[in-house]
């Protein structure tokens, strides 16, 4: 067996620490008198698979079979489907249909790219005139499909556990997608699930509980698809509700308390005003459960706008050091020399 020394220091270095920061572990806490126990984090780690995803690669679709749950290591994944006047439409999708028009937008950006690199014409690719390296619409934005994104999965998160936690298990009801390259997910099968929850029963309340609020949001946030976009704009409108709400909910409680601080004159109690401050309790931790919830949400929004900004900001270093190389290339087609070519050979 492991020392117990050396058990206690493995949960914060496992994935590089990803893992005990994921929700799907957080949600757990709570049920436990002192944190979640090492041996727990231990096991789930063994029990999990690492699986990598390019961008715009399917994770699963609409009406499969749930077998796993997903935890994302790193990345942005989506659960997407097709927007219509009325709202979001997850059924009687032609995937076979999106498949053939992701494989056409794989294969033009391919020939693109081959287009681009060729150096034996004057000008640069086949734009048919001088490449203005500035200019944003020189190069072509990704197409999107037929399916969009309507609700964000960021590192740190997890999905796939609604239908594996139903009773009984149910298909997928919708499809997710990876919206950029790089990403990472660590697979957990609903077998390693229930054995887990063998050993360690009181999170199963936890997971159900989560998984009837995702199964709420997931059909909220359906319904408001009415439109085509892609993640950039649904991370805007996420942020935008989120400040909304919470500035309803900040009215509201301003309301409450210059109601409650006014003076008002003595009453005696009756019946019924007994009866309703027995009712009273009830409808106050409903309250307090639906701003818990809320607080949860822009939390989550808040660490997926991060991890968007890093990632824009590791693209646009990218595409600084693409314009750097393609202004080189350009310059030494303008030279005309092949001895400029020779130099920058030697030189690599």
């Amino acid at each position: 067996s492991m020392p117990i020394r050396l058990v206690g220091q493995l949960p914060s270095a496992i994935f590089s620490g990803k893992l005990i920061k994921n929700r799907f572990l957080s949600v757990c806490a709570p049920k436990f008198r002192h944190g979640l126990p090492p041996r727990f984090l231990m096991l789930l780690a063994l029990h999990l698979d690492i699986l990598d995803y390019e961008k715009d690669e399917m994770v699963y679709h609409c009406n499969d079979q749930a077998f796993s749950i997903y935890l994302v290591l790193a990345g942005v994944f989506a659960s997407v489907a097709l927007p219509t006047p009325e709202g979001g439409m997850s059924e009687n999708v032609d995937f076979l249909a999106e498949a053939l028009a992701s494989l056409k937008r794989h294969n033009d950006k391919q020939q693109a790219a081959f287009r681009l690199l060729r150096v034996g014409r004057t000008t640069l690719g086949s734009f048919g005139g001088s490449l203005n390296l500035d200019d944003e619409e020189a190069f072509e934005k990704p197409k999107m499909g037929g399916l969009s994104p309507f609700h964000l999965h960021c590192e740190g998160s997890y999905f796939g556990d609604v239908e594996v936690f139903a009773t009984p298990p149910l298909q997928r009801s919708c499809s997710v997608r990876c919206e950029r390259d790089g990403g990472k997910l660590l697979q957990m099968h609903k077998d390693k699930v229930q054995r887990l929850l063998k050993d360690f029963p009181n999170c199963l309340k936890a997971w159900c509980s989560q998984a009837s609020r995702h199964e709420k949001k997931r059909k909220a946030k359906l319904q408001m698809l009415t439109e085509p976009m892609d993640m950039y704009d649904l991370a805007k409108k996420e942020i935008q509700r989120a400040v909304v709400e919470v500035w309803r909910r900040k009215g509201q409680d301003e309301a409450i308390s210059k109601d409650s601080s006014g003076s008002r004159p003595l009453k005696i109690a009756t019946s019924s005003d007994t009866d309703l401050l027995a009712r009273q309790p009830a409808e106050v931790f409903a309250g307090d459960r639906e701003v818990t919830d809320l607080k949860g949400e822009v939390r989550e929004v808040k660490d997926q706008v991060k991890h968007l900004t890093r990632q824009m900001a590791q693209l646009q270093g990218g595409m600084r050091s693409i314009q750097d190389s393609l202004s080189e290339v350009v310059s030494m087609l303008n030279r005309k020399d092949p001895s400029c070519f020779e130099e920058r050979l030697s030189s690599v």
